[in-house]
């Protein structure tokens, strides 16, 4: 994930940056990449991934509502929250699906609630899917349909909510390719999709298919946490 701030406030922009900082600390959530730009041209430069963005509306040069039309015609599913103390730009920021809008002076409370919801759009638009040859056809596979992976012996077991298919790989390979907010490696043979997990003792995981798998004790107290952050970020 990338954040990105641009705001010709350099005081306002850096100061934003730490208090986006500071949330993804109180959450135990892996702090993301956040880049400061402080005029609209500098974050159009930015040629890598948007994911949230926070605009100032008025800024020197390009403004922040082109720069937001700009990015949304690059990227329809890029998060956009826009900060003004002017509310009559409002009708313009709206015109083209922002996701949030927020006045200056900043309320820090508010701002915590709105990176809540954000993220939680941003892990809904982060279905994905992936490839792989299984008796000599490729399968594409919805993510959020897998349960969990299994590394048995040189074959990789990899359950669906419809299908189980056994491949010759690598777990680790697989770990790799999915996303590390929807899954967990809970053992050096098992990799759970946290959107089916039910319940957990010291060593195990029940699954809302009736499976359960592997929990390492060692594990079990960070298994917690990231289940915890999933289930805060997803409800």
């Amino acid at each position: 994930m990338r954040i990105l701030i641009c705001d010709d406030d350099r005081l306002f922009a850096d100061n934003l940056k730490e208090i986006i900082t500071t949330y993804f600390n109180k959450k135990n959530i892996s702090l993301p990449e956040i880049a400061v730009y402080y005029s609209g041209d500098d974050m159009l430069n930015d040629t890598l991934a948007k994911d949230i963005v926070f605009l100032d509306v008025e800024m020197p040069g390009v403004d922040g509502i082109s720069v937001g039309k700009r990015i949304m015609a690059e990227n329809n599913k890029c998060i956009i929250i826009m900060i003004t103390s002017y509310s009559e730009y409002l009708d313009d920021a709206m015109r083209f699906n922002v996701f949030r809008y927020i006045s200056k002076p900043l309320d820090t409370k508010r701002l915590y609630r709105n990176l809540d919801d954000a993220l939680v759009s941003y892990s809904q638009n982060q279905e994905k899917r992936i490839t792989f040859e299984c008796n000599h056809e490729t399968v594409l596979c919805n993510t959020s349909s897998i349960l969990f992976i299994e590394m048995e012996g040189k074959k990789v077991n990899i359950y669906t909510t419809n299908n189980k298919y056994s491949i010759y790989g690598t777990i680790n390979a697989f770990e790799d390719m999915l996303p590390k907010s929807l899954f967990y490696r809970s053992h050096r043979s098992y990799i759970v999709n946290l959107a089916h997990v039910v319940e957990f003792t010291q060593d195990t995981i029940h699954l809302d298919s009736k499976h359960s798998i592997y929990l390492s004790k060692r594990k079990h107290n960070d298994f917690k946490k990231h289940w915890l952050i999933y289930l805060k970020v997803s409800k």
